[in-house]
């Protein structure tokens, strides 16, 4: 995501390292969601939970509510319970207020029974101020001009994560 998806916690849990004091990351980390676990900081295949996040689309652009977006998640995500796309304000750092009435929620994952996947087990996910046409179960409303930002989590992850033979891709404008 965003040609350089990080976990969440990008920082060594001691504050201090040999080369650096981790203010700025653990700041923009707190900001953003303001706790942390063993299992979100040292996740292990099959246990815990890891987070991927994008602020930017692919041409490094900031993701914008008055624009409409495409993620194309690959078949065989490897989490051994279930994957979620969530959507925040980069304002508040809530999840997104989408206005209740034209979607169903700001977060969509793989255990929703209204999603539709693709012939070989993907899946495009949209979010933006309109769905495209047929994709209204696979989209979250965005309002506004504010910036948004995914955390596009794996419960239970599993190996392909780890060793990097399944990713996922960009954001790309629609």
């Amino acid at each position: 995501m965003s040609g350089r998806p990080r976990a969440g916690l990008d920082f060594d849990l001691e504050q201090q390292t040999d080369t650096i004091l981790q203010l700025d990351q653990r700041a923009t980390w707190f900001y953003e969601a303001v706790g942390s676990t063993i299992g979100m900081a040292h996740p292990t295949p099959g246990t815990g939970q890891v987070y991927m996040t994008s602020k930017r689309d692919s041409h490094g652009r900031l993701l914008r509510a008055d624009r409409t977006y495409r993620l194309h998640v690959p078949a065989d995500v490897p989490s051994a319970q279930f994957w979620s796309l969530t959507l925040y304000s980069e304002d508040t750092r809530r999840s997104y207020d989408n206005g209740g009435t034209d979607s169903r929620s700001a977060s969509l994952d793989s255990r929703d029974q209204q999603l539709r996947f693709n012939d070989d087990g993907s899946i495009d996910l949209y979010i933006g101020p309109t769905a495209p046409p047929g994709a209204e179960t696979n989209w979250m409303k965005t309002m506004g001009q504010d910036g948004w930002f995914v955390y596009f989590r794996l419960f239970a992850p599993a190996q392909p994560f780890f060793d990097k033979t399944w990713s996922l891709p960009d954001f790309e404008a629609v």
